[in-house]
């Protein structure tokens, strides 16, 4: 019994092996099938892509083909040594003489903004000069008409005579003007003096003066006392005192209750 049961369990091991080995069989050759299928599905694509990358290769090698030719023809026609030195020279000529045409430029564009800022200031004088002869012309003309006044030199006396009276008798009669007023103030002086005289010597002006002491007195007495009552109310101030003994009964009930706890 043993040794059969041992030959079906070798023949079931077989078996077991031999579907596993169809099975991997069956596997790839279904991975090569979809890949073939997608193989086929893509060679158009896949084809215009190698057609397109082979023509883009060959015009690329085109390219490099005549960059290189017009390299080689280049080379051919490039200047000796002698004439590469001549051609140096004519560039660095050049090269002064365009320096030299740069600093002239700047010189002849600072000597015409002088010119410009001389032409302004032309300008400016010319305007000036014409107010000017604006102004002599108008004083000339001030002038003319005062030489024809000064001419007629019997007005001129006349008229001086005249302005001569007129001052004369305004002097005059501000003089009199200032005696009255010197009169007027020399009364209102002493009438001054006498009411101020009179004002010192009655009682009325006694017993206010004497008040006005009085007041002053009792000014400095009720400064004084408000500064001492000021003081004596700080020194009687009891809220602090109060506060702190209502904290420490505060505490002392505190500690009290805590005690009451414990025991």
């Amino acid at each position: 019994k043993d040794h059969r049961g041992g030959g079906e369990k070798g023949g079931g091991h077989a078996a077991g092996a031999s579907g596993a080995s169809d099975k991997d069989k069956y596997d790839k050759l279904r991975q090569r099938d979809d890949e073939m299928t997608e193989f086929i599905r893509d060679f158009d694509a896949t084809k215009r892509q190698i057609l397109d990358d082979h023509a883009a290769t060959q015009d690329t090698v085109v390219a490099l083909l005549e960059h290189i030719s017009h390299g080689l023809e280049a080379e051919r026609q490039m200047p000796t040594q002698d004439e590469f030195k001549e051609m140096r020279d004519a560039a660095t000529f050049k090269e002064r003489q365009f320096e030299s045409a740069q600093h002239t430029t700047q010189r002849l564009l600072r000597e015409k903004q002088q010119r410009e800022a001389e032409v302004r200031k032309i300008d400016n004088l010319d305007e000036k000069i014409h107010i000017e002869l604006a102004s002599i012309r108008t004083k000339m003309d001030a002038m003319r008409r005062d030489m024809v006044d000064f001419d007629d030199v019997d007005g001129l006396r006349q008229r001086a005579a005249h302005t001569m009276s007129a001052l004369s008798r305004l002097l005059t009669e501000y003089r009199g003007r200032k005696d009255a007023v010197k009169s007027q103030v020399a009364h209102l002086s002493a009438t001054y003096d006498g009411l101020k005289a009179k004002l010192a010597a009655s009682e009325s002006n006694t017993t206010l003066t004497a008040l006005e002491a009085k007041l002053r007195s009792y000014a400095q007495t009720i400064f004084h006392l408000q500064e001492y009552v000021e003081t004596k109310g700080r020194q009687t101030d009891y809220k602090p005192l109060k506060e702190t003994c209502n904290q420490l009964v505060d505490q002392l009930n505190l500690r009290a209750r805590k005690a009451a706890i414990g025991a």
